[in-house]
């Protein structure tokens, strides 16, 4: 999206063109689209405000035939939703002008419309959020570690990261998430879905075990929510071609769902595509907005905050601490399993601790001996780590008598994620009260 300033500077707006028909909002679209901005037409308030909560709206046009009521309503209206989103007001007079202006509107003009003066306005709309964009990853960085849903981190990258994520959610694009395991991609495909359809359902499909009717009851569930496939490279062929339908305003059996669609993977999905192993088709429709999610290894800043919130979330008494070395420890750690790794490995050390504070004695043997990760094997490494984490499952379950509800709390989990735990592992309530 660029306003085209003389100056040639390009700035990212876009503008919401609200009222009349679309003879009356001809001029206006031709001045935005000649300039390649990104423009949306609405003629009514209501369909107005539905855009604006679906697509990453600046600059709100309010026609001159809107009423004058219904004006003021546009304006108050925008101004509620994101004060930050300027209003001019197109009127017949200056009088309605000032009451445009009363109401809030940044600027209004008169018809016809000095569309040299409105090139002033967009450099002013591009340079303000240029500077809000810029600010605010400024502030996080300041006010460190910079949070989104349950993510937190003060990684440069992250943050940045954690920006984008908020403008995108503003509107309903697929996504795809690249990262390797443990690093924190439904986390993040769950605050995207938090910012902008957090009153819908959010409905997790497991790739390598979908079938194409499986797959369309999800993405009906997922109405008004997001449909979050893992694992979006292990679908099937023939679920594959569901999830393009469902990406092209359709399902499996034609019906259509307004489900937005955030995929993950493991891989570099571009390289699959190239391999022929990912239809292309499919690759092109989430591929217009992808993040790559970095491991842990590659932001050693990030492993204090996060290990900080995954002991606050334990919900331990008086609160955990760490102990001498130990956060020293845990930084030059390689952390294969990123972030699920770091927090297996906290919750056992917690439980090994005989006080407030974990110390290196609780680790395992890698940590105390300053043996980094790399000189372990992987399938060892992953077999030491799922018996750790299966072993506190049954251990919360069994010093709450069963009662998953209290072991999710204790665990510093929510039921789904306990559930899905407990399925990994295939423990039943049976086992561990028996």
């Amino acid at each position: 999206m660029v306003a085209a300033p003389e100056n040639g500077h390009r700035q990212r707006i876009g503008v919401l063109i609200v009222g009349g028909d679309g003879a009356a909002r001809a001029p206006l679209r031709e001045f935005f689209t000649g300039r390649q901005i990104e423009t949306w037409e609405a003629e009514s308030a209501a369909r107005g405000f539905a855009l604006m909560h679906r697509r990453p709206v600046d600059l709100v046009v309010v026609g001159p035939d809107v009423l004058r009521d219904e004006r003021a309503t546009v304006i108050a209206g925008v101004r509620a939703f994101d004060d930050q989103i300027e209003v001019i007001a197109i009127v017949d007079s200056a009088e309605r002008g000032r009451a445009a202006l009363a109401a809030g509107a940044y600027d209004f003009f008169l018809e016809p419309v000095d569309f040299e003066r409105f090139d002033v306005v967009l450099r002013h709309v591009g340079d303000a959020a240029e500077t809000r964009e810029q600010s605010s990853v400024l502030a996080q960085q300041v006010q460190r570690p910079a949070r989104l849903g349950r993510l937190v981190s003060q990684s440069p990258g992250m943050i940045a990261l954690f920006t984008a994520a908020r403008r995108l959610a503003r509107y309903e694009t697929p996504v795809l998430i690249a990262g390797e395991s443990g690093t924190g991609k439904e986390s993040l495909a769950r605050a995207i879905h938090e910012l902008g359809r957090e009153a819908g359902p959010f409905v997790v499909v497991e790739a390598a075990t979908a079938t194409s009717e499986s797959f369309d009851r999800a993405a009906a569930k997922a109405a008004g929510g997001t449909l979050y496939v893992d694992d979006v490279l292990a679908l099937a062929p023939q679920v594959s071609a569901t999830l393009v339908a469902l990406l092209d305003g359709g399902g499996a059996r034609g019906r259509e769902t307004s489900a937005r669609v955030i995929a993950a993977c493991r891989e570099d999905a571009g390289r699959r595509c190239s391999q022929g192993t990912l239809q292309e088709d499919l690759y092109l429709r989430l591929s217009s907005a992808a993040f790559s999610v970095p491991p842990l290894r590659e932001r050693a800043e990030d492993v204090l905050p996060i290990a900080d919130e995954i002991l606050h979330g334990l919900g331990a008494p008086n609160g955990t601490t760490l102990g001498c070395g130990v956060g020293e420890a845990l930084a030059r750690y390689e952390w294969r399993g990123n972030v699920d790794e770091l927090r297996v490995t906290l919750e056992a050390a917690r439980a090994a601790a005989s006080g407030r504070a974990i110390e290196l004695r609780d680790l395992p043997p890698a940590f105390r001996h300053g043996q980094p990760a790399v000189e372990e094997s992987v399938s060892g490494e992953s077999r030491h780590l799922s018996d750790i984490e299966a072993a506190h499952l049954r251990k919360a379950l069994a010093e709450t008598r069963g009662n998953k509800a209290r072991a999710a709390r204790l665990l510093g989990l929510s039921r789904w994620a306990l559930q899905r735990k407990l399925q990994k592992h295939h423990i039943s309530l049976r086992e561990v009260l028996s």
